[in-house]
């Protein structure tokens, strides 16, 4: 029934009283009147209805689509493009504000080639507090805004939700996490070698925690880019474009700008394996929290590696005893994670295909 049908109105009733009486004769149509085709009596039907006072009140010819309009994606291109813009901008105006912390305490920062301006910064200890944290709170500040200005929930819209399978299985891709990357670093190992830029980084963490302490550059390394980067790439970006493509490609798409946000080419090929695991498991649970636990302690074994082991961050030695500690969590975790996989393929992950466009 029509929600503009008079008759769905509780005061046309049986009980309710006649608008006019109609007396038999009205009741029967006259020959004049039979003349109506049935088509115009269609038209007249669905373009007029009377309303309780008696008046003929026009209705709308325009037909209620029952399919929701599709996910937008510009909004994840402007996002993007916003927390892109805002990273590296800060990022510059962190240069010439260490620039002149430099020249105030009578050093000169060297800004001949990128070599050597990381020098000058490595002599700051609050480098990595300066570089690191005010970009990724200029990435979390759009992501936040652009999740307010949706339309769906907040905590939705950034797939902050519970994970949709057991607390185990959770534990299990955060342990795995390092042991994936681990893996990779050995194909990347095998055709590359560690540049002066990764060295440089490795040397700049390791200044940072003998200057501000381990605990705060831990901070600054893996809690903070687990927050700025897991909700603006699998959250904000990853669960809008797995509405409208496929998973994988969708799974793909997120990951591969991921791993270029890291703009260094080495790093970027690094770390694509990680953002495809990141994605894949966001993906199969509908959450990003797994996805920012273990982008979290990812990064903290790097970063004990690098400071307490003296490794760059591309070591894959076997001596090392993080590297050992990644080996002896991650297969077991690895191997149940894919039986938790083969026994549950056929449950479908839970993707809202009806979120409100925007």
């Amino acid at each position: 029934m029509s929600p503009n049908d008079p008759s769905s109105d509780p005061e046309f009733s049986s009980s309710a009283t006649p608008l006019h009486n109609v007396s038999p004769e009205e009741d029967s149509p006259s020959i004049e009147n039979s003349n109506f085709s049935n088509t115009e009596q269609a038209t007249s039907t669905a373009a007029h209805v009377s309303n309780v006072t008696g008046e003929t009140v026009p209705v709308s010819e325009t037909p209620i689509s029952a399919t929701p309009p599709k996910p937008r994606i510009w909004s994840v291109v402007l996002t993007m493009l916003a927390a892109t813009s805002t990273f590296i901008a800060i990022s510059v105006i962190m240069v010439f504000i260490v620039a002149a912390i430099l020249t105030a305490t009578g050093k000169n920062m060297n800004m001949s080639s990128p070599e050597l301006m990381m020098e000058s910064l490595m002599s700051l200890p609050s480098t990595v507090l300066l570089f690191i944290v005010p970009p990724h709170l200029g990435i979390l500040a759009i992501v936040i805004l652009a999740a307010y200005l949706s339309p769906s929930p907040f905590a939705k819209r950034l797939a902050l939700n519970r994970p949709t399978w057991p607390w185990w299985v959770t534990v299990a891709t955060v342990l795995a996490a390092p042991f994936c990357s681990f893996l990779w670093t050995l194909v990347v190992n095998s055709m590359f070698e560690s540049n002066a830029y990764m060295e440089q980084m490795s040397e700049m963490f390791q200044s940072s925690s003998e200057g501000m302490g381990f605990a705060m550059t831990l901070l600054c390394i893996a809690a903070l880019p687990s927050f700025s980067e897991e909700w603006l790439f699998r959250g904000y970006i990853q669960s809008r474009l797995v509405q409208r493509w496929s998973p994988w490609l969708a799974i793909l798409v997120s990951s591969v700008l991921f791993a270029a946000f890291h703009m260094e080419p080495l790093h970027v090929i690094a770390v694509l394996p990680l953002g495809l695991w990141l994605g894949f498991v966001s993906y199969r649970c509908a959450s990003i929290i797994p996805a920012m636990l273990a982008h979290a302690y990812n990064n903290t074994l790097s970063l004990i590696s690098v400071v307490y082991e003296q490794a760059d961050s591309l070591d894959t030695s076997t001596s090392s005893l993080t590297n050992q500690l990644i080996i002896f969590l991650g297969v077991p975790s690895l191997l149940i994670f894919i039986a938790y996989l083969v026994t549950t393929h056929k449950q479908k992950p839970v993707v809202d295909a009806n979120t409100p466009a925007a």
